[in-house]
């Protein structure tokens, strides 16, 4: 299988479960391809932007209002009636077992569909650790 876990914009990570940055990330939704969590996780990743997920729990609003024009964000949560950005329903969890994240974890994704960074609690820091190989910023100010 193809990855790119030693990558210049890859930033390693723990082994936490479901894929590790240099990893497809579509690779989380394999299991039930058919599912709708499945389904709109592989629309998310047809944008081309970077995408950043995070589980319900994390508060990406900057970032999200900030940076539409090359970052997408979905926040992955029991309901699609749940608060944040671009609310992606995950009914009883399944996706985000297999993505690894926990309430207020999140991945971010390359354009070309591979897990760039993830982390235990989405912080701004972290968001901007995560983008610095990529020559990427996020402004100071950004929550």
């Amino acid at each position: 299988m193809l990855s790119y876990v030693d990558s210049p914009l890859t930033v390693a990570a723990g082994r936490t479960g479901g894929p590790a940055p240099g990893e497809r990330a579509s690779a989380a939704a394999g299991v039930w391809p058919d599912a709708p969590a499945s389904q709109a996780w592989y629309e998310q990743l047809r944008d081309p932007r970077w995408t950043l997920a995070v589980a319900e729990g994390a508060d990406p609003e900057a970032p999200a209002g900030r940076h539409a024009a090359w970052l997408g964000v979905c926040t992955l949560a029991d309901s699609a009636d749940a608060r944040g950005p671009g609310v992606l329903a995950d009914l009883g969890g399944a996706l985000r077992d297999r993505l690894g994240l926990r309430p207020g974890g999140w991945v971010l994704v390359r354009p070309d569909g591979y897990l760039a960074a993830r982390g235990g609690r989405f912080t701004a820091a972290a968001l901007e650790r995560a983008l610095s190989p990529a020559g990427l910023r996020v402004p100071a100010g950004v929550a």
